[in-house]
């Protein structure tokens, strides 16, 4: 069984559910597809990282770097290993994405001579705000953690 964990965040719910169907409608083969909910990681004890969103602008602010973020999902992704039970290779996606294809073509790809895998390219943002009009924040390998093959044992 491989598993997928796509980011989901309350305000993008029926992007999380089109990227889910076009895995599941294009996918024969046996695969788990779970949403990264940041309140159920709460409850059960697995995400803890303190943040807090600015009444007045809707910014959301983690309260250990002070750095603004955009999602809710912005640091769970980062619990897939975990999550994974620290086995065998699971995929992390931003919910804003969908599959044209089997993901079968992708597992394919997985080298385990990585810890992760991930499509490396320079994207320089063209205007300063983004979604809800959060701030757009421009660094080296932005979008790198979008789309990310993790290599959860290794």
């Amino acid at each position: 069984m491989f598993n997928v964990y796509i980011g989901y965040d309350d305000r993008e719910r029926i992007a999380a559910e089109v990227c889910k169907h076009s895995i599941v409608r294009r996918t024969h083969d046996p695969v788990d597809v779970k949403f990264l909910k940041h309140r159920d990681l709460r409850k059960t004890g697995v995400f803890k990282r303190p943040w807090r969103i600015s009444a007045t602008e809707g910014i959301y602010h983690d309260l250990i770097d002070e750095k603004p973020f955009s999602t809710q999902f912005s640091h769970t992704r980062f619990l897939v290993p975990h999550l994974n039970g620290f086995k065998g290779w699971a995929l992390f996606m931003d919910c804003d994405m969908i599959f044209l294809d089997n993901i079968k073509h992708l597992i394919a790809q997985c080298d385990d001579k990585y810890a992760a895998m991930v499509v490396k390219h320079y994207h320089k943002p063209q205007t300063s705000r983004k979604m809800d009009d959060q701030p757009q924040e421009m660094y080296y390998r932005k979008n790198w953690s979008s789309f990310v093959l993790w290599n959860c044992a290794h």
